[in-house]
């Protein structure tokens, strides 16, 4: 048993204790909790117990004064005024009888007595005797066989054979009720702590959970309200385990059982079955502020961010404190584009909730967002499609972000091993990762049979370059095509047979065709355009940058590019479609046509826009606008120049003059030991 189970077993054996009215575990994890674990509210209102829970093999006298050290050092500015009548100190150490440990125990007291408080070891055998009347509690934490060896064999009820049997007392029916009550709550109490456990991704912990509530013995001892609570976390774990149709069965026995404030269960299965949309009609108007987060974070997911964020004002006048309030302001934050904003939210919320699943994968997309081109969009970070590698920042803070983010979905991989979302995002963050080439190739190659060559994972095969065997994916997509496929299907099965050149490219989309419908079909009928040599331009109406781009080539009149680049380039935001446009131009060899809005693509803030702008300005003429461009925006590059660009300082270097230091960067450059950079140094000195 670990320590947070042993603290939750403490918990609800203290709600049995006399004078109890309930007990809880005191703080959350990642808080301060001032040296003690459980607190308990006496039914007098005179005052509160607590107990601290120590999960060791065995302890000493001089421990278990360390651990009164740790209650009683706040006990002035935290405990002193809080009325505290009793202090349990819980462990499972065996040597809790020994005598040293017995008489330390003794010494406890009399320090804790001076304070007015009782002082009390509950050691295993203690726990023993406390659980033994409690089935229930053993089953829950201890299961089935040690339930039978604590409280021994289940006794057959009574059958009531006369009609004497009602006669019952009324006190007796009301020490009965009681007892359901009280068993119910704890039941509730239970379940709320299960949840965390959900939340945290320990699915084993919550289905024996279930179980050990579901089953005959335990069942029939909850109340309408603590069955509902029990069915409503399974169907949780259905839709976790993406069975919809069980889900909705275990929603519908909830409703029946007791009705919900919120439909949130069914909002849940909605979201799975047909979007954010349609979660948020069944959701409908909420009143708790756990239905006002579920809402918050539908309103962002469907692109609604300023009725998010209005609804969000609502949730922080109700509850800030809240881990899940502080990751839905991340989410908000996040769906806005205010990245360092949402990357504080989420580290707050990890303070407190560090081990829930929705928690460490907001902060993995909190950071790789943070590594991203402040041009992109949040539609290009909120999930993990692919694209091309000149929008990942190199610079130390960003890659050191991804890393960060990298840790994060190793937990979360570890933690949920058959969550296929887990690894695609971890495949896009090891992409942007420049140290972490052989391991992004590795977690591929795994990736792609065990999702079944998903489109997403075979892009980002393409998208950066990543040196794979892609045939088996190639022949898995076309078969889906063959049978009609989605959009993604068809984009990346062209981008696979444009990359392999195959003459019969063409003819393989049109022999399919027919199969094909929406914007499957209209995306099909653009790559045949594409791939096939003797059909027609493919209509580029819709899209002015591709026309210009292909005005350029087949006419040699680059003057609607560049207009187009300026168009691309004028908002505030650019369009990231500039910077490949901008490569695009480059590449044709007119970088003239770049160099008026080399500046602009600084923007971008990656070390391809910084490459491409201190080019453009060197052809252009302006050595000395090519060194500041370097010396302001070096740090894009890492920690330190790639040899093309030392090799551009040189020349920038040269032009303007300054041989000397041009000569030492290319001594430099010539250090490599390539032929081609030593003949560099050669070219400058003569």
């Amino acid at each position: 048993m670990g320590e947070y189970r042993f603290q939750r077993l403490v918990t609800d054996l203290y709600a049995l204790e006399p004078n109890i009215a309930i007990s809880d575990e005191y703080g959350l994890r990642g808080q301060e909790d001032y040296g003690a674990d459980v607190i308990a509210r006496r039914t007098s209102g005179d005052g509160e117990e607590v107990a601290s829970c120590k999960c060791y093999k065995t302890t000493s006298a001089g421990q278990l004064s360390r651990w009164s050290d740790e209650f009683l050092e706040h006990w002035k500015e935290h405990w002193r005024n809080r009325g505290i009548r009793r202090f349990v100190l819980a462990t499972t150490a065996e040597n809790a009888a020994s005598r040293t440990v017995q008489d330390q125990v003794t010494a406890e007291r009399t320090r804790f007595a001076a304070l007015g408080v009782e002082y009390e070891l509950w050691g295993p055998a203690t726990l023993v005797a406390k659980i033994r009347p409690q089935r229930g509690i053993a089953v829950n934490y201890l299961g089935d066989l040690w339930a039978m060896r604590v409280c021994g064999p289940l006794a057959e009820p009574a059958l009531a054979t006369t009609p004497g049997a009602s006669l019952v007392s009324a006190a007796l029916i009301r020490q009965l009720a009681e007892l359901q009550h009280r068993l119910s709550a704890q039941a509730v109490e239970a379940a709320d702590r299960a949840l965390g456990d959900l939340r945290s991704g320990r699915t084993d912990v919550v289905r024996a959970f279930l179980a050990a509530q579901r089953s005959q013995e335990n069942w029939q001892q909850l109340d309408a309200n603590a069955q509902a609570r029990v069915l409503r976390l399974a169907g949780s774990v259905a839709v976790r385990d993406g069975d919809l149709h069980e889900a909705e069965r275990l929603a519908t026995q909830a409703e029946a059982a007791a009705p919900a404030d919120e439909p949130r269960l069914a909002a849940h299965i909605a979201l799975e079955r047909a979007g954010p949309a349609e979660a948020l009609a069944v959701l409908g108007k909420v009143s708790t502020v756990a239905g006002l987060q579920l809402r918050i974070a539908l309103l962002a997911m469907a692109g609604d961010t300023a009725g998010a964020a209005a609804e969000l004002e609502r949730l922080l006048a109700q509850d800030v404190d809240d881990p899940e309030t502080m990751r839905v302001q991340a989410v908000v934050a996040l769906a806005e584009d205010r990245r360092a904003e949402a990357l504080r939210h989420i580290k707050r919320a990890e303070l407190v909730a560090s081990e829930w699943t929705a928690v460490r994968q907001l902060g993995a997309m909190a950071r790789y967002a943070c590594a991203l081109s402040p041009a992109l969009p949040p539609e290009w970070f909120m999930a993990p499609n692919a694209f091309d590698a000149s929008f990942v920042r190199e610079d130390a803070p960003s890659q050191a972000m991804l890393e960060e983010a990298l840790t994060l979905l190793d937990l979360l991989v570890e933690t949920e091993p058959t969550a296929i979302h887990h690894r695609v995002w971890r495949l896009a963050v090891l992409s942007g990762l420049r140290s972490r080439r052989d391991r992004a190739r590795d977690e591929a190659a795994s990736l792609l049979p065990l999702s079944d060559h998903d489109p997403t994972v075979v892009a980002w095969c393409l998208f950066r370059g990543i040196d794979i065997d892609l045939e088996p994916s190639e022949r898995a997509l076309r078969a889906r095509y063959e049978a009609g496929g989605d959009v993604g299907t068809v984009r990346v099965l062209g981008m696979l047979l444009a990359r392999a050149g195959e003459t019969s490219a063409a003819a393989v989309l049109r022999a399919s065709l027919d199969k094909q419908s929406g914007d499957a079909r209209h995306e099909a009928v653009e790559w045949i355009a594409r791939l096939d040599p003797d059909a027609a331009p493919p209509d580029t109406t819709h899209d002015p940058t591709t026309a210009a781009l292909m005005h350029g080539r087949s006419t040699g009149d680059w003057t609607a590019a560049a207009a187009r680049l300026n168009d691309l380039l004028a908002p505030e935001r650019p369009d990231p479609a500039a910077l490949p446009f901008a490569e695009a131009i480059a590449s044709a060899g007119h970088l003239d046509l770049v160099a008026p809005k080399a500046d602009r693509l600084l923007v971008f803030r990656t070390d391809t826009a910084v490459r491409l702008a201190c080019h453009a300005k060197l052809r252009a003429g302006d050595a000395a606008g090519a060194l500041a461009t370097l010396e302001a925006h070096g740090d894009a590059f890492g920690e330190a120049l790639p040899p093309d660009m030392r090799r551009l300082r040189a020349d920038a270097l040269s032009k303007t003059g300054n041989v000397p230091a041009a000569l030492r960067e290319a001594d430099i450059v010539a250090g490599s030991g390539q032929t081609i950079d030593r003949l560099f140094r050669a070219e400058l000195f003569f």
